[in-house]
């Protein structure tokens, strides 16, 4: 298979499952997984992590690979009261582990998965964390008025070039735009050019690819996969089983196609890109 038919299988459902996913009334296959996922699963990507082990966000050291790792690369410049935005929160629970390390001024948290942003707003902390059901566009906030954008694991098409330079403009001057992400080795190349075009300087980078492929073969990621499905209720895990094909893809499990792909054709990097 190549690299443009299987990233199809990521991120295109099949025909079946587009009618079942249209007839429940789905936006999406992600806000499909979202509805069944939330409680049971914190992270519908490369974290999942069972909620009842995870409270307090000091229990798994996993979690800290996309998102605590991620802003080591600017360690140095965060400090609190910083006004944040979270592109592609999902079910909430990464906001919350930001919210609790930096202690941020605001933290603005959107995702395109209406089911995911219900959840965070009726189960999650909102005090000091807003969570919109909105794409990345003009209106989330105003121009020059965050210290820092990011943005985990949103797909391998994001930032796109008009991501960067929307987000340049969002930014106060010495602000951070921080992507956590797989991409082609080319679209790494493209994020790197799109960045500088855009008035960005590359800050740093780290290729975590290894580190993530290492979790995903591990038997303790599939035990806790595995483990939680059985633990939910009978008709959720029922329908997840079904879907279980695209599940596995979504969240590059061992012997799905998008597995394959990392560390041959796709590469995980963190970036960490500032305005000047």
């Amino acid at each position: 298979m190549d690299l443009k038919s299987a990233r199809e299988v990521i991120h295109k459902p099949t025909e079946l499952a587009s009618k079942i996913f249209d007839v429940l009334g789905f936006k999406n296959p992600e806000d499909f997984l979202y509805k069944l996922a939330q409680g049971h699963f914190q992270y519908m990507n490369y974290g999942m992590f069972p909620t009842k082990d995870s409270q307090g966000y000091n229990g798994c050291c996993e979690e800290e690979i996309n998102y605590l790792e991620l802003f080591d690369l600017c360690r140095l410049e965060l400090r609190e009261g910083l006004d944040f935005l979270e592109v592609g929160c999902g079910l909430g629970y990464g906001a919350q582990l930001i919210n609790n390390k930096f202690k941020p001024s605001s933290l603005v948290s959107i995702d395109r998965a209406e089911n995911a942003i219900l959840f965070a707003q009726k189960n999650l902390d909102n005090s000091n964390v807003t969570y919109k059901y909105d794409g990345f566009s003009e209106n989330i906030v105003p121009e020059n008025s965050l210290d820092v954008i990011y943005t985990v694991e949103t797909g391998g098409r994001f930032p796109k070039k008009e991501n960067f330079e929307l987000a340049y403009r969002l930014l106060k001057k010495n602000g951070m735009f921080l992507v956590a992400n797989i991409n082609p080795a080319n679209e790494l190349a493209k994020k790197r050019e799109f960045a500088k075009e855009a008035g960005f300087q590359l800050y740093k980078e780290r290729d975590v690819t290894p580190q993530v492929l290492s979790y995903l073969k591990s038997e303790k990621k599939a035990q806790n996969f595995y483990a939680i499905i059985d633990s939910m209720p009978f008709h959720r895990a029922a329908i997840l089983k079904v879907f279980i094909k695209q599940v596995k893809e979504f969240s590059r499990m061992p012997g799905s196609k998008s597995h394959e792909l990392l560390g041959t054709k796709e590469f995980y990097y963190h970036f960490c890109f500032r305005k000047g």
